[in-house]
């Protein structure tokens, strides 16, 4: 699409290639490529990881570790930049409120899969939920009963035998 815009650009300049260019109109055309690129780029077609860290918060290495394990999907320029859809921005604050909710990544790749397939995401989520609420729950109760186990063996004379 650059390129495109640049021989646009050129093409407007009468078509001469960057050697027949003097420095004035090189700077009229770097200048136009660049405002160009970025009304194309605020109209909401992608955006760079840059953009996409501002936005939800999140370092630009977190969002490469998300595109790594296959959470989110970015698109490689071919000046080495990565480009996002813009729906990505939502899709990061979900990923995020759900990791502070407990969710693993795996659990959140599984889930956003099941939500995005839902007729009522709502209800998708309240029963998410039950079912997360049920393995804390199992969990505080082996948590439990590991805190008496330990303070059972508190005071014995090795605390690594079986509490007797």
């Amino acid at each position: 699409m650059a390129i495109d815009l640049l021989l646009a650009v050129l093409g407007g300049l009468g078509g001469l290639p960057r050697e027949r260019l003097d420095a004035k109109q090189w700077s009229t055309v770097q200048g136009q490529v660049r405002s160009r690129k970025y009304a194309i780029r605020s109209s909401g077609e992608a955006v760079r990881i840059g953009e996409l860290a501002a936005q939800t918060g999140l370092s630009r290495d977190a969002i490469r570790f998300y595109e790594k394990v296959g959470l989110v999907m970015g698109r490689r320029l071919p000046n080495g930049y990565r480009d996002f859809p813009r729906e990505t921005v939502p899709w990061l604050q979900y990923v995020r409120t759900a990791q502070a909710l407990g969710f693993s990544l795996a659990e959140i790749a599984r889930t956003g899969e099941e939500l995005r397939g839902a007729a009522d995401s709502a209800g998708a989520l309240s029963a998410l939920f039950e079912e997360k609420i049920g393995v804390i729950d199992a969990r505080v109760s082996e948590l439990v009963a590991l805190r008496a186990e330990l303070a059972a063996r508190v005071g014995t004379g090795c605390p690594l035998r079986a509490a007797g």
